[in-house]
């Protein structure tokens, strides 16, 4: 019968121009007057739509029935079709017909169902199961139904005919639903399904790669950061206000006037630096050029000998001297990527324009390049690796004078912290023990020239913004071949960011007074103490941990410090007295940056003079960051301002929807309390093993399930590489388990609770900044942050009735559960 109705229209085609059909675009075509066949057995164009609508989710279309009046026939759409037909108008599933028409009544295609139904999951990661093409599928629906067929949604006839022509029946229409429902909706594909109309509104800008909740408000409070600026800018300069000199006022002022007078840093250009420059081409054996290597530490600018003062990790309440990571040029991530080659042409190139700019010629430039890109790619090989699971014991190493010069037998290790500052200094932590040794193997004589080059690239790299027009483009065409940023960017774009890398707790200060408020500093407070409270009972449940390390978890747990919105007092975060000479007379963007890096090198020295004890509980993210972390040294959460907006946070949201925000946020932070880097620290924040044997034993087996779990998921034509993901991942779901538990305890929507959280990790970048992140984050991307991190719940499973087959099934064997 479904095929004898198929030829027969296809004849009907072809030989009447005056037969019942209307062409719309694509020659999409329906039948307009069923006296022709009898279509009382199939399913009408309105009731399909809106089954598919319901099973993608109806929360992923926005619903404006408005939007139908347009249609000359809308008043033939049923009443309970309104929400479902409107908001597949308005994502453009369906457009109607040229005369206005929509023709809800008629019957509708396989074909049209089926290209309808391909835009609706547009934005949803189909799987490609199956190899399936069908000779009768037309041209104009090819793409479409080749795509649904290869994730098994759509199957045909068996006969090598999809019945393209053929009406659709309830039947058939059932059978897809079925299909999208294991792929799609909350059971195939929850972050879809939740976040479908996001995804498809969004459009990623030209020179755009990524986009997310994240960048939203980034880029929010960008805006209101500028704002803060030019108001204050007007003020002074068109109001003709004053403000007391060296005042948070007054510094923003200065140096946004330094950085918005572009023709000013052209005539400066590269004066504030050829003192450093000059300094290097000067120092003609080793020893000169490890001295000029203390200078430049001292003023901000990285070298191969990266000293400075950090809170001792086997001591929390001292400071210590301390070695980090060197100045690399080229990550660790491109040097041991899928395409070295290529990042290192990319780097060597862009070092040599900024050589080329500095004065040198294009031989010379050529030639230094060549020596600093091999000597960065040297040092990025030997740097640690990014084992999130291995002792950190193994990389932090506490040396005393002479294990240190034996470290450093090339140079006179002990003069040279004399010049940075720091004397009489009887211990080392040295952090990264195989970069240390390669740093010191490279100083040599021999390796003169090579050395000098590498500082000069140093210092040029670290000043591109602040300098010339021609250091700006170099640098941001750079990033673009390396990240798909700043692509059409100018100077003046990045005039507030300098303004805030300079002044972020002086901008910070203004702008909590300005836009957040006391209160929601306090609930949000309140809510990580109740999240602890919640933990506190899933670690006292937890049958894997012997009561010895169950009671000291608790007691890190309770021990744990709480930094909530933004510091009680900014006086122990900004510049203090440093002056900024004004650019009337000569003050400039480096000289302000220097004077920055000077002042925060002095702060340094006077703690390690002074014997100061280590402010374990100091904040180290500005509040404004869009941002939330947990710091083990000092035992520390911190959620800043910035992150307390919607869709994290809102004081008029309901707490189902905070809770799966924000709430997540925390829960995730206090996690990596008790992952694999953060289990190694006490309550004190000192490095040191608190677990016993057999409990150490059985959470690195949890370790590499989450890592063998991980490590199957495929994004793209890439793996997710569950080793540098681990932590991240296991703070995922700990996290999860505890709102779970926290919600389930005040009988809340979990519901609700499931896709705030799933609101809130919506992404979208470009292929190429995917793959990207898959090398580099130690995040899993967002869809697998909300979908493998749910899927370990009963909870979810049985909310959304989730069966063997779905989308977001995962078998008991293979899921995780941290507090068991």
């Amino acid at each position: 019968m479904k095929k004898i109705i198929s030829i027969f229209i296809i004849m009907l085609m072809m030989l009447s121009s005056a037969c019942p059909f209307a062409f719309a675009e694509r020659n999409e075509f329906t039948i307009t007057d069923s006296s022709f066949v009898d279509v009382s057995e199939y399913c009408t164009r309105e009731h399909a739509i809106a089954r598919f609508v319901k099973t993608i989710g109806i929360d992923c279309f926005q619903a404006d029935a408005k939007i139908l009046d347009k249609f000359t026939d809308r008043s033939k759409i049923s009443f309970n079709y309104v929400d479902e037909i409107s908001g597949a108008v308005s994502a453009g599933l369906v457009s109607g017909y040229e005369d206005d028409t929509l023709r809800p009544q008629a019957p509708i295609t396989r074909a049209e169902a089926l290209v309808m139904l391909n835009r609706a999951l547009r934005e949803t990661e189909l799987p490609e199961r199956y190899n399936i093409e069908f000779e009768d599928s037309p041209a104009w629906a090819n793409r479409a139904i080749n795509r649904l067929a290869a994730a098994g949604i759509v199957k045909g006839y068996g006969d090598g005919y999809v019945g393209a022509y053929d009406f659709l029946t309830e039947e058939q229409v059932n059978s897809l639903c079925d299909r999208i429902s294991k792929i799609a909706g909350p059971a195939g594909n929850f972050y879809d399904y939740v976040n479908a109309g996001w995804l498809n509104s969004v459009t990623l800008k030209d020179g755009q790669y990524i986009y997310s909740e994240t960048e939203r408000l980034t880029q929010n409070i960008s805006n209101e950061l500028s704002d803060i600026i030019f108001s204050l800018y007007h003020r002074k300069y068109n109001d003709g206000e004053t403000f007391p000199e060296n005042s948070n006022e007054d510094k923003i002022i200065q140096v946004y006037s330094a950085a918005a007078n572009q023709g000013f840093r052209e005539k400066v250009g590269l004066s504030p630096v050829k003192e450093f420059l000059d300094d290097i081409d000067s120092a003609q054996t080793v020893d000169a050029v490890i001295e000029v290597m203390a200078k430049l530490e001292q003023n901000g600018f990285d070298t191969m000998l990266p000293f400075g003062l950090d809170i001792n990790i086997y001591d929390s309440s001292e400071y210590i001297v301390s070695v980090s990571d060197c100045y690399l040029g080229i990550d660790k991530i491109f040097a041991e990527g899928k395409e070295p080659e290529k990042y290192y042409d990319v780097y060597k190139e862009y070092i040599e324009k900024l050589f080329i700019i500095s004065g040198e010629t294009k031989e010379t430039a050529e030639k230094s390049a060549e020596a600093v890109a091999e000597l960065c790619h040297t040092l990025a090989l030997t740097k640690n690796s990014r084992d999130n699971q291995g002792a950190l014991t193994a990389y932090a190493t506490v040396c005393d004078m002479k294990k240190l010069s034996v470290l450093y037998s090339n140079i006179d290790v002990k003069k040279y912290l004399e010049n940075l500052g720091y004397k009489r200094v009887p211990k080392v932590m040295v952090y990264d023990w195989s970069g240390a040794v390669a740093a010191n193997r490279l100083l040599t004589e021999e390796n003169l020239s090579a050395i000098k080059a590498y500082l000069k690239a140093s210092v040029l790299d670290s000043s591109a913004l602040y300098l010339t027009t021609d250091m700006f483009n170099a640098y941001g065409e750079y990033q673009y071949r390396i990240f798909g940023d700043m692509n059409g960017a100018i100077p003046s774009d990045y005039d507030p960011a300098i303004v805030q890398e300079l002044l972020g707790w002086e901008l910070g200060e203004i702008y909590v007074n300005q836009y957040f408020s006391e209160t929601s500093k306090k609930e949000v407070k309140d809510m990580v103490s109740e999240i602890i409270s919640s933990y506190e009972k899933l670690i006292i449940g937890c049958t894997r941990m012997t009561p010895q390390t169950r009671n000291r978890a608790i007691k890190k747990l309770k021990s744990m410090k709480i930094n909530s919105a933004y510091p009680d007092n900014f006086e122990d975060y900004t510049w203090g007295d440093a002056a900024l000479r004004p650019t009337a007379q000569g003050g400039n963007l480096m000289e302000y940056k220097t004077l920055y890096n000077r002042s925060y090198h002095n702060h340094c020295i006077y703690l390690y003079e002074n014997k100061a004890r280590a402010n374990r509980g100091k904040w180290v993210m500005y509040p404004q960051a869009v941002n939330a972390m947990y710091d083990p040294v000092s035992n520390t959460i911190t959620i800043p301002a910035g992150i307390l907006q919607e869709p994290f946070y809102d004081v008029h949201a309901t707490k189902e929807e905070n809770l799966g925000g924000i709430g997540a946020v925390i829960a995730h932070e206090i996690s990596h309390a008790f992952d694999a880097r953060g289990s190694q620290f006490d309550e004190n924040g000192n490095l040191s093993d608190w677990w016993t044997e057999d409990d150490r034993n059985g959470f690195e087996l949890l370790c590499k399930k989450i890592k063998t779990e991980y490590g199957t998921i495929l994004v793209g034509d890439d793996f997710i590489n569950g080793e540098i993901t681990l932590n991240e991942n296991l703070a995922d779901i700990a996290g999860m388990s505890c709102i779970i538990r926290l919600a389930k305890a005040d009988t809340l929507n979990l519901d609700a609770v499931f896709k705030s959280y799933a609101k809130s990790w919506r992404t979208k970048t470009t292929e190429e900044y995917q793959r990207f992140l898959i090398q580099a984050d130690v995040h899993s991307p967002a869809r697998v942050r909300v979908n493998r991190v749910l899927s370990n719940f009963r909870e979810f499973e049985e909310l959304y009735n989730i069966l063997d087959g779905d989308g977001m099934y995962i078998p008991d064997e293979n899921k995780i559960d941290i507090w068991k």
